[in-house]
C-alpha cells in the first residue's frame, strides 16, 4: 500500500492522509493471505503519480493500493484503488464523503 496522495497539498490535511494510510496498512497487515509492506518502505512512495510498476517490483509485490485525499472546507472525500501492476486491472475502487471538523 502506498500512502495516499493528499490532493490540496494542505498541511492539515497531510498530517490526516498519512494516518489514513498508516490506519490501512495496520489493518491490512493482519489479514494473513495478504502481503503488507513496511510504512518505511511504502512511503518512499508519495508522489502524485508515482510509477506503479517500478514501486511493486521494488517492493516485490504484485497488486499495489493507492488512494487520494481531498479536503475542501469541512468536506473530505478518500478514493481508493488496488491495481494489479502485471496488466494494469483494478480489482477494486471505493470512495467516501465525510463531512468534519479538524
Amino acid at each position: 500500500m502506498l500512502p495516499f496522495f493528499n490532493v490540496a497539498a494542505d498541511p492539515e490535511t497531510e498530517h490526516l492522509s498519512d494516518g489514513i494510510s498508516e490506519s490501512l496498512i495496520d489493518r491490512l497487515s493482519q489479514l494473513p493471505q495478504l502481503k503488507v509492506i513496511a510504512r518505511s518502505s511504502s512511503f518512499k512512495y508519495s508522489s502524485e503519480n508515482p510509477d506503479l510498476r517500478d514501486a511493486a517490483h521494488k517492493l516485490s509485490v504484485q497488486a499495489i493500493i493507492t488512494g487520494r485525499v481531498a479536503r475542501r472546507g469541512d468536506n473530505l472525500s478518500i478514493r481508493v484503488e488496488m491495481v494489479d501492476v502485471r496488466d494494469d486491472r483494478i480489482y477494486c475502487v471505493a470512495s467516501g464523503y465525510r463531512s468534519i471538523n479538524i
